[in-house]
């Protein structure tokens, strides 16, 4: 079998009386090379500052990932800057039990999160997707 990578999604909504109709969105993706690596997880996510979304040590360079709040009450806002640059790199929040965030991560990049009210559990998954 060759090495892939494969992404779906699909939103679609009724409020209202207005529909928003959507198909499956499905890519699949070809790796950069054959020796990337991809990883899992749990991380409790505290409400003091912010934290750097772990991820498997190994997985480097550009990265796919989905990022999923377990938590059923609060929300979860997700940032690309740390510290007191958190609300300005801010770009999602992650609601109670709701859908999966999934983004490309450049080189380099670190995602950040900090729940709202109390701490919140997130899963995580990350494929490395090149260089």
């Amino acid at each position: 079998m060759a090495d892939n990578i494969r992404v779906q999604s699909l939103l679609s909504a009724e409020i209202g009386g207005a529909f928003l109709s959507s198909d499956v969105l499905s890519k699949t993706l070809t790796p950069g090379a054959s020796d990337l690596d991809l990883g899992s997880g749990t991380q409790i996510i505290g409400t003091g500052s912010d934290e750097a979304i772990a991820q498997s040590p190994d997985v480097a360079g550009i990265r796919l990932i989905e990022v999923r709040n377990l938590d059923a009450t609060n929300y979860v806002e997700i940032s690309n800057a740390t510290g007191g640059s958190f609300a300005t790199g801010l770009f999602c929040r992650l609601l109670p039990s709701g859908p999966p965030l999934l983004v490309t991560i450049p080189s380099g990049s670190t995602l950040y999160a900090k729940a709202n009210t109390a701490n919140c559990r997130i899963s995580w998954k990350v494929v490395e997707y090149g260089n």
